[in-house]
């Protein structure tokens, strides 16, 4: 997994081209804007529960059940 697995482009966070002045701009961005960082974060703590470790074990049983029954 990578950046581009984890992060929903200006949905939950930027991401970003390998320069300077992209990484720049972006950042710029977010600390000129108090609504957009409190979307990230809201939206962010909303994904994060994708990687939980509930959602991992739900996600782990259900596929042995689905072995199981076939």
């Amino acid at each position: 997994m990578g950046p581009t697995d984890l992060i929903h482009d200006g949905e939950d966070g930027y991401l970003t081209k390998l320069t300077m002045s992209d990484f720049s701009e972006k950042l710029l961005k977010l600390l000129k804007d108090d609504k957009l960082r409190a979307k990230f974060a809201e939206n962010g703590l909303k994904r994060i529960e994708e990687f939980s470790v509930k959602t991992s074990v739900d996600q782990m049983e259900a596929l042995y059940k689905s072995l199981l029954n076939k």
